[in-house]
């Protein structure tokens, strides 16, 4: 008996044209003279992979007796084992004898419900007793038997399995390997972030230790070394373009009695004090100042004229003087002297300006703010410009212990 119970395809006509329109399938039919619909049938069949029977229904009684094949195409003739035309054989015989009864059933009931009947059964050209797929489908006067391995679909359908597995596998693997992949991009990432973390940090650890290399630990200014390099770079700009800078040299009057009176915790107060006046009186960002040692201070004038420096001097000696300094429950009246000297730019020298000449630039500043020391302090003098030719006036030649012979 077969493995399974006989099932009803509910809705399967029992027509073979009843599934297109009439008036559809007479155009078929007669689309030109010479149709011939059995043809037709014949080479549908062909085309079909399953074994096809059309067979002629025998006398009806309580069961059909037979079903005489009519037509039969290539895959019939090799599941059944006939080399010969099967036209006119009882298709009951091609099924295993342990099955004819299943399967004279099944086609009695299809027949008569008019409804496509499908069940598993053996043939009897097959010895080895597996079952196949039979479709059992009746029309006016016949029915079609469609037989279709079971194996074969069930190896069809664990090749798709297969596939479906090794796709699964190859999904799984491209899968690892993107997690893979995207776990080295964030490493890499990650990697490139602390690099430019550790870059930044160096960089701003660099800015932080030549800003200390180069400031003034008291005032905050440049101090003499950073002061010095500024001024070299600004004298051969001006060398180049002939924009004459000044520089302002001055101290505090009479510091030395201060820090002896005082204390030098008050002498600090007053030389913080007097940078913070200095700086406020100046044009952000283009005018530098630095401490150059005790109680004296360099101011840079870039393209600034001696004539303007005298202006820039006079407001940063008001600015000193007009206020007394608060320091440690003490009042002092600071005040403070300018020397002011333009830099001379030699437009056809070739080489940018030598310490040398540095050098005598500041000594003409450092000659004016004696001559404002001479002068009875509290002022600002300019040392005028040497003449074509002539030397330029140095320091003076007292010793360098300048703040008590200046104070």
């Amino acid at each position: 008996m077969p493995s399974q119970d006989i099932q009803k395809t509910p809705h399967r006509t029992a027509d073979l044209h009843s599934d297109l329109p009439t008036e559809a399938w007479d155009r078929l039919l007669h689309a030109c003279d010479d149709w011939d619909a059995a043809a037709a049938l014949e080479a549908v069949m062909k085309a079909s992979p399953a074994a096809t029977l059309v067979c002629r229904i025998g006398d009806i009684d309580d069961s059909l007796n037979h079903f005489d094949v009519v037509l039969a195409n290539r895959a019939a003739e090799r599941l059944f084992g006939r080399t010969d035309d099967p036209v006119g054989i009882d298709a009951v015989n091609f099924i295993a004898p342990s099955h004819r009864d299943a399967m004279i059933e099944a086609a009695t009931t299809a027949v008569i419900s008019r409804e496509t009947m499908t069940l598993a059964l053996a043939v009897a050209a097959d010895p080895s007793g597996d079952e196949y797929d039979i479709e059992l489908v009746p029309f006016d006067g016949g029915l079609v038997i469609a037989v279709q391995s079971l194996a074969a679909l069930q190896r069809a359908f664990d090749d798709l399995a297969d596939s479906d597995t090794e796709l699964a596998r190859a999904n799984a693997t491209i899968e690892r390997q993107a997690h893979t992949m995207a776990a080295m991009v964030e490493e890499i990432n990650a990697a490139r972030r602390q690099h430019e973390e550790e870059v930044a940090e160096r960089r701003k650890l660099e800015a932080e230790l030549l800003q200390l290399a180069e400031t003034d630990g008291m005032t905050g200014l440049y101090n003499r070394r950073a002061f010095m390099r500024v001024v070299r770079a600004e004298a051969a700009r001006s060398s180049r373009y002939g924009h004459p800078p000044t520089l302002l040299y001055l101290d505090l009057d009479k510091f030395k009695s201060i820090n002896d009176t005082y204390g030098h915790n008050v002498g600090d107060v007053v030389i913080k004090t007097a940078a913070s006046r200095i700086v406020s009186t100046l044009r952000v960002g283009v005018d530098r100042v630095g401490r150059l040692g005790g109680d004296e201070f360099a101011v840079l004038l870039p393209e600034t004229p001696l004539a303007g420096a005298l202006v820039a001097a006079e407001r940063i000696r008001k600015r000193i003087a007009e206020e007394p300094i608060e320091a440690d429950g003490q009042t002092i009246a600071a005040t403070c002297s300018i020397g002011a000297a333009a830099w001379i730019a030699d437009l056809e020298a070739k080489h940018a300006p030598s310490e040398e000449e540095i050098e005598v630039w500041f000594g003409r500043a450092d000659g004016a703010l004696y001559e404002a020391k001479r002068r009875g302090r509290n002022g600002a003098f300019g040392a005028e410009s040497p003449k074509p030719n002539a030397p330029a006036p140095g320091p003076q030649p007292e010793p360098e212990a300048a703040p008590a012979r200046r104070g």
